[in-house]
């Protein structure tokens, strides 16, 4: 009986040490909870600070600061996510969830439940509720997330520009696994970061063509930069002005409010080669200081916004070698622009101040500068008196009197700009110039090309491009009225079929349509007969010789200098 109770006491301890190592042995899996973070908006822009930083030939990024503050699995985080950062930015990646194997954040992936702090991990084939959060807050410890995000906001901030902190992130991750005894974590840590409205191609997905615009610009601006470094401090900002207007044209959509603020209004667009992509006044303005700042330059170049004739501006001011500040509005020096090609570039105004605006009349029109709170002093802002001194004249702008010509005639050049003297490349002719005329001579019948340059004070510009106009022999068979003939009465040869007409200077008085829709005429000697513009109406392909530049110029018609 004695044996038979051992034996009975033997097996009930083998079942209960059989049903201890049974629980041991079973294997439970859990996901750590998953963690999220929101930040404060950026107090600065963090896009036109990465395009700044980019452009910078003195660029030094991953310098770590906040970075060295982490340790353990916290910094291991910060060292896998800040080439990640680095790559969106850069328009070279465009998932903005990034994920790691456990392995190579956390240094040490298996714990007892003794290290743990608990008695048991797993009952009932599940982790405990008090294992899960010790294994949640252990997790969170390890990652250190929003240290991490501090850290990389501190000393990457700029290629941060694409996260939407007040949408935040998430970390997901990692799995583990485990008997009551201990537990190993596996699997990968995932963290997820909101993009930027401006930026999205969709939740934590990013457009690249920002970041690959940025690099783009870049490599533009440098080498715009080194193109003109050794030029003086006039013809390298002349250079600048006219590489930008080459570069880029002026968003209209975006003026009239059509597209949200964004790359409209940045610097990166206005320099990335792109024609499609278009700038305001305030890519202009941002694309010039920046092309300043990065030169050798011993000129100053700001920014500041304000007010063109009531709508809101931003254009540049310059302080020169000499000490004056003067005006630059790249907007407004581009193509089809109030200010074309330069009447807007390093100029002064007499009066007018800081606080009151500046006036210029430019072609003909009125517009007023005034500056809004820029935080800029008045000296910076105060204007030179007079104009920046060009040591050499810009390239000439001109209109010609007629596309095409008849040998024995002149074609009058219309200069912008008074000159001394014109110069043509391919004849080598120096004409002198009256004021902002020139009379070009039309020797003989065929195309005649030519580049234009200006001569001002024995300095020659550059060379316009060229043009070229058809030169024809005159008609052998003219319309001439008798001479003696004092009066052409109105609409006297209306829709008559003749090719060439010469009036006799008796000729005083020609009435209206005298000779209009004459659909066939070529060109008329209008002798000393003054002419209003009914007299040659509906004649398309009319030259009008005329002996004065005035009467030409009045008539509408295109004309030659007899």
């Amino acid at each position: 009986m004695k044996k038979l109770c051992c034996l009975f006491l033997a097996l009930l301890l083998l079942m209960c040490l059989s049903s201890a190592l049974a629980e041991q042995e079973t294997e439970a899996f859990g996901e750590a909870e998953e963690e999220s973070l929101r930040f404060p908006r950026a107090e600065e822009d963090l896009a036109e600070g990465y395009i700044r930083q980019e452009l910078s030939p003195l660029r030094s990024r991953g310098a770590v600061c906040q970075g060295d503050s982490l340790t353990g699995s916290a910094r291991n985080l910060y060292d896998v996510l800040m080439p990640c950062i680095w790559e969106t930015a850069e328009g070279k990646r465009e998932s903005t969830v990034f994920s790691f194997a456990v392995e190579s954040i956390f240094a040490k992936t298996t714990y007892t439940a003794a290290e743990l702090g608990v008695e048991t991990l797993v009952s009932g084939g599940k982790f405990t509720q008090e294992a899960r959060d010790v294994l949640n807050a252990l997790i969170s410890s390890e990652c250190a997330l929003r240290q991490v995000m501090n850290a990389l906001m501190a000393d990457s901030p700029y290629e941060l520009y694409w996260f939407d902190r007040t949408a935040g992130m998430r970390r997901r991750g990692p799995s583990y696994s485990g008997t009551s005894r201990q537990v190993t974590f596996k699997g990968e840590i995932t963290v997820s970061m909101e993009v930027a409205e401006e930026y999205a191609a969709g939740s934590c997905q990013v457009l690249p063509v920002y970041g690959l615009g940025v690099a783009a610009s870049a490599r533009t601006a440098r080498v715009i930069v080194d193109a003109y470094e050794d030029e003086s401090d006039y013809d390298r900002l002349r250079a600048y002005l006219d590489a930008l207007c080459e570069l880029s044209s002026y968003h209209y959509a975006a003026e009239a409010g059509e597209v949200p603020y964004g790359n409209p209004w940045q610097l990166i667009w206005a320099l990335d080669g792109d024609p499609e992509t278009e700038v305001v006044c305030e890519g202009y303005a941002k694309a010039f200081q920046y092309l300043n700042t990065l030169s050798k330059s011993r000129v100053t170049v700001i920014s500041p916004a304000g007010y063109l004739n009531g709508a809101a501006h931003m254009w540049n001011i310059v302080t020169m070698e000499d000490g004056q500040n003067y005006l630059a509005d790249l907007t407004n020096c581009d193509a089809g622009m109030i200010g074309y090609p330069d009447r807007l570039f390093l100029v002064g105004c007499a009066t007018g101040s800081p606080g009151e605006g500046y006036t210029f009349s430019v072609n003909g029109r009125t517009v007023t500068y005034v500056y809004r709170d820029t935080g800029y002093s008045e000296a910076q802002l105060r204007l030179s008196p007079r104009d920046y001194p060009s040591p050499k004249p810009v390239v000439p702008v001109f209109t010609l009197s007629a596309s095409r010509g008849y040998a024995g005639c002149c074609l009058v050049l219309r200069l912008q700009e008074h000159a001394d003297s014109i110069l043509i490349r391919e004849t080598g002719e120096e004409i002198t110039c009256d004021g902002a005329y020139a009379l070009i001579p039309l020797r003989e019948a065929g195309t005649f090309a030519f580049s234009v340059a200006a001569v001002v004070n024995g300095v020659v510009s550059d060379y316009a491009e060229p043009v070229s106009i058809e030169v024809r022999d005159r008609e052998t068979t003219v319309f001439s009225l008798p001479s003696g003939l004092e009066r052409v009465e109105a609409e006297a040869f209306r829709g008559a079929a003749m090719t060439a007409l010469s009036l006799p200077d008796s000729v005083t008085h020609v009435g209206a349509y005298a000779f209009a829709d004459c659909a066939h005429l070529r060109f008329a000697d209008a002798g000393s007969a003054a002419l209003d513009e009914t007299v040659f109406a509906g004649c398309p392909d009319l030259v009008l010789l005329t002996d004065d530049i005035e009467t030409g110029l009045a008539s509408g018609v295109p004309f030659l200098l007899r």
